[in-house]
C-alpha cells in the first residue's frame, strides 16, 4: 500500500516539473520575441526602447530577461530598480556638486574673514563641520 502512494507522489512531482519547464520555455520565447501581449514584456520593451545609458545597463537587461523567465515574481521590482538607476546616478552627481559648492563657499568665507580681520597667513583655517 505504501509503494503506490510514493509512485503517484513522484509522478506528480515529475508532472509539476514538466509544467514548470513548459511555462519557463513559453516565457523565454515571449521575451525573445518581445511579445507585447504580456504586460511585463511590454513594460520591459518600453524601458529598453526609451534608452538605457548608465554603466552596467546591459547586465541589467540580461538579468531582467532571466528573472522574467525563471522568477517572474521578482521581475516587476527589478524593473522598478532599473528605472530608478539613471535618476539615482543623477542625484548622486548633484549631491557631489553640492558638496563641492559647500566646501568652496566655506573656504571663500575663511579667506574673506582673514582679509577683514588681518589674520596671519600661517593660521590654520577653521574646520568645516559636516552635518549629516
Amino acid at each position: 500500500a505504501k509503494w503506490p502512494s510514493l509512485f503517484y507522489a513522484h509522478l506528480g512531482d515529475m508532472q509539476l516539473r514538466q509544467t514548470m519547464h513548459h511555462r519557463q520555455e513559453e516565457r523565454r520565447q515571449a521575451m525573445q520575441n518581445r511579445d507585447t501581449s504580456d504586460k511585463q514584456v511590454r513594460a520591459f520593451e518600453e524601458l529598453v526602447t526609451a534608452g538605457l545609458s548608465y554603466q552596467g545597463w546591459r547586465a541589467d537587461v540580461t538579468e531582467a530577461e532571466r528573472l522574467y523567465t525563471f522568477d517572474p515574481s521578482l521581475f516587476d521590482d527589478f524593473l522598478r530598480r532599473v528605472k530608478l538607476t539613471p535618476t539615482q546616478a543623477a542625484l548622486n552627481r548633484n549631491c557631489q556638486r553640492m558638496m563641492v559648492c559647500i566646501v568652496l563657499s566655506h573656504r571663500l568665507r575663511c579667506v574673506a574673514a582673514r582679509r577683514t580681520s588681518g589674520g596671519a597667513a600661517g593660521q590654520p583655517e577653521p574646520r568645516l563641520k559636516m552635518m549629516v
